[in-house]
């Protein structure tokens, strides 16, 4: 696996589910605000949200100054700076992958917390989390592409 800082300037989006899972929460959900907000920290949260909008609109190849720029992140000409530290950030916590620079592999469905995660939450947000991490999405084949309008027939 290579690192984030290895990314081509233009890359090809791919949304992945990790192996065994059967359910998991859309980036811009509440779950995702409320749980994973405070794990993965809010440059990296909107960086998740940005790429699913990116995915959901049927775009699959971007640039990387196009995605810090929609983020307010300076991409900058060296690969220290806060949009990499992001990119690194959420491969850390596994929500993307790079397995080769002209690709960015990103997690279709955040996984509910983890128990370690979640002892770190208030005793008012671990019991929200109890409630809501059994509302997890089922996974369908394809979390990106939205639901087909049915036809007008008249």
């Amino acid at each position: 696996m290579t690192t984030a800082t290895a990314l081509a300037a233009r890359i090809v989006l791919v949304p992945f589910l990790a192996e065994r899972q059967s359910s998991g929460h859309h980036p811009r959900s509440l779950y995702v605000e409320r749980f994973w907000l405070p794990v993965l920290g809010p440059s990296t949260t909107f960086l998740l949200r940005h790429l699913a909008l990116v995915l959901e609109a049927g775009t699959r190849a971007v640039t990387l100054a196009e995605i810090a720029a929609a983020l307010g992140l300076a991409e900058g000409s060296r690969r220290e700076g806060a949009f990499f530290r992001c990119l690194e950030r959420a491969a850390a916590f596994e929500m993307v992958r790079v397995e080769t620079p002209d690709r960015l592999y990103v997690r279709a469905l955040l996984p509910n917390v983890t128990p370690r995660q979640r002892q770190r939450l208030s005793v008012e947000l671990r019991a929200l989390e109890s409630e809501l991490g059994a509302r997890a999405t089922r996974v369908s084949p394809d979390p990106f592409v939205p639901p087909r309008r049915p036809m007008r027939t008249s």
